[in-house]
């Protein structure tokens, strides 16, 4: 009895075993996937999960099924989220030069960028310097200012000749021929002055505006008559006039309107040639018109005029000779000058100065007839001139 009851307990203890292992089997089939992870993932959502009531009791735990539906979830997001990251891995992608790289780079401009602005500078300051260093001093005054003072002085050589043209004697005989007269040289000191107020004050108009003023005299020179009497020669002349320039850089031209008095005596006293003058006195008084230019390379400086003297008297020459005088001239000269400091410089040059003059028609009666004569003047010098520049 006892044999048969072990045997039924037995038998019903192996199918309650088996019973359970059926009913557990497709349970585990279900959660096949990721277990391990469930079960972690479990465990630490169960500790990491302590809801509070808001009474301070503890919450009830969520329920095994919307557990499992949440770590699905969770599960199918990660996947999900390791794909996209495996795609957007896969997509070819910008190559980026490295960050050393870059600053390298950003080096190298930021350097060429400042050399060149350097080498810019560098050119303007070049560019001054040359400018400063073409541009020479005047003769002038540094920084072009324009002359306010100029005296001239010095010793000149002059020679004169006068000479009748046409004389009658050339085409009749028996009538009186009239003399020539001749000085091979004889010294003549002179001084020129050039004064232009305005220049002190400004460089503008008033500054190209002076008065002008020279005289020269004949000393230590006697005239011998054709009877062998001498006597001493009386010869000068001055001259004062307005001066207007226009300066053309370093250069300038000007023009000059002047007034004078040119006087060459050989005689005390000049009768006359029907009374025994045997070469006319010449005093002129005149207008002047003359036409400069001055041309500096400095030191050098170079000088031309031209110009002429409107005579409207003559002396003795109209008064006792030919009273029929007309006359014209012509006055030119060239210089040149160098500078020794911006005060002084030293100038040489030689001027010519003509008069003619025609005597048509001559009065009856006249003791000599001729068509007319010339007067002429050659003369050199040497000099010193003082300049004082203006402002």
């Amino acid at each position: 009895m006892r044999a048969a009851v072990t045997r039924i307990l037995l038998v019903f203890g192996l199918v309650f075993a088996f019973g359970v292992v059926a009913v557990s089997s497709p349970a585990s089939a279900s959660d096949k996937t990721w277990p391990s992870k469930k079960k972690k993932h479990k465990k630490a959502h169960k500790a990491s999960k302590p809801a509070k009531a808001s009474g301070g009791a503890t919450a009830p735990a969520q329920d095994d099924d919307e557990e499992d539906d949440a770590d699905d979830s969770s599960a199918t997001a990660a996947k999900t989220g390791a794909n996209d990251d495996k795609d957007e891995d896969a997509k070819p992608k910008a190559k980026k030069p490295p960050a050393d790289k870059d600053d390298d780079e950003r080096e190298a401009s930021d350097e060429k960028k400042k050399k060149k602005s350097d080498d810019d500078e560098d050119d303007d300051e070049g560019s001054t310097v040359v400018h400063r260093k073409a541009k020479k001093p005047t003769m002038e005054g540094e920084g072009g200012a324009l002359v306010a003072l100029e005296l001239t002085a010095g010793p000149r050589a002059v020679h004169r000749t006068f000479d009748f043209n046409d004389p009658l004697a050339d085409h009749q005989m028996g009538v009186a021929r009239p003399y020539g007269y001749k000085l091979n040289v004889a010294p003549a000191p002179f001084v020129d002055l050039g004064f232009y107020p305005g220049a002190f004050a400004t460089r503008g108009a008033a500054a190209s505006f002076g008065v002008i003023a020279r005289y020269e005299k004949v000393v230590g020179t006697q005239t011998e008559n054709v009877d062998g009497s001498t006597f001493n020669t009386l010869a000068q002349q001055f001259e004062v006039g307005l001066r207007g320039r226009m300066p053309l850089a370093e250069h300038e031209v000007g023009l000059t309107a002047s007034y004078g008095k040119h006087t060459f005596q050989v005689a005390e006293k000049d009768p006359g040639p029907a009374l025994g003058s045997t070469v006319p006195n010449v005093d002129y008084t005149f207008a002047g018109v003359d036409l400069d230019g001055r041309f500096r390379f400095a030191p050098i400086e170079l000088g031309a005029h031209v110009g002429t003297r409107f005579v409207m008297k003559t002396g003795d020459l109209a008064s006792v000779w030919f009273s029929t005088t007309k006359t014209t001239s012509i006055d030119a000269g060239l210089s040149l000058a160098y500078k020794l400091t911006p005060l002084f410089s030293v100038v040489g040059g030689v001027d010519f100065l003509r008069y003619a003059f025609n005597f048509n028609p001559v009065n009856p009666g006249n003791y000599i007839v001729a068509g007319g004569a010339v007067d002429q003047y050659i003369s050199g010098f040497v000099a010193l001139r003082i300049t004082l520049d203006g402002s």
